[in-house]
């Protein structure tokens, strides 16, 4: 009877430790998805804030010459993130947009892009691929002088900005004002998971937000490799003390065997 009630003292601590784990694993996998969308948003804000202070630098003057747009290309030639530059006027006798591409005339508006904006930041996509196979996404400036836009990467954004790592995850980047302008990179498929886990996170400085979403069956592969270790560390444990307790069992009954004589 003693061994049986210690061999199922043993089986409830394993159930205890087991809930415990799994209770641990979610935080954990939650934890672990907030830390990797604020990781993001950071990457990001970083890369965009360095486009931002070349923006503000940049000189904007009243005559688009050869010699003007010879020093966009340049910028944009010495540049890994920047696809184009253009600086133009929104308003007066320069209504022509200035660019490492040539010269427009023509203001910006809604039938260039749509943009969320926030103070004298603006960030949005371009419709216009004239020069790209997939449309550019773009930061601007307004600024006392004029609107200086740079024209980005969309896959840079949520690629090498944000680095290696979320190959497992779904991240979405995605505009305050325009929510059905977006940027997705994909690491599973959703008709893979009938649960996805999510979290999201607004930018502090520009107008978008990142969200990123996880399968369950990350989670759940987590959570069954726990288990299977977790009844491999308890079956040696069990079968160890459960050989001590017999062979203690038949040391006391050769004692009594002993005494009996």
């Amino acid at each position: 009877m003693p061994i049986k009630k210690t061999l199922f003292n043993v089986f409830l601590i394993m159930i205890y430790t087991w809930l415990l784990g799994s209770i641990y694993h979610v935080m954990t996998f939650r934890d672990n998805l907030r830390d990797d969308v604020e990781q993001i948003v950071t990457r990001i804000d970083a890369h965009l804030s360095t486009v931002e202070q070349e923006l503000r630098q940049l000189p904007v003057l009243q005559q688009c010459d050869s010699t003007y747009m010879t020093l966009l290309r340049e910028r944009v030639f010495n540049s890994v993130t920047l696809r184009g530059l253009i600086v133009g006027e929104l308003q007066g006798p320069f209504p022509n947009l200035c660019s490492n591409f040539g010269l427009y005339s023509r203001h910006v508006d809604e039938r260039d892009w749509d943009y969320s904006s926030r103070g004298d930041l603006l960030f949005g996509k371009v419709k216009f691929s004239k020069y790209r196979r997939d449309s550019s996404f773009a930061l601007a400036v307004r600024r006392n002088d004029g609107l200086v836009i740079a024209l980005v990467n969309p896959k840079a954004i949520l690629g090498w900005w944000i680095g290696p790592n979320n190959k497992k995850s779904n991240i979405t980047l995605s505009f305050t004002d325009e929510e059905a302008i977006r940027i997705e990179r994909f690491g599973f498929s959703q008709s893979d998971s009938t649960l996805t886990y999510s979290f999201g996170l607004s930018s502090d400085v520009f107008p978008y937000q990142i969200s990123v979403h996880r399968s369950s069956t990350e989670f759940l592969s987590q959570l069954v490799t726990f288990s299977y270790r977790l009844i491999g560390l308890f079956t040696a444990i069990y079968g160890a003390l459960l050989g001590y307790l017999l062979m203690v069992k038949h040391r006391n009954r050769g004692d009594n065997v002993e005494r009996s004589i």
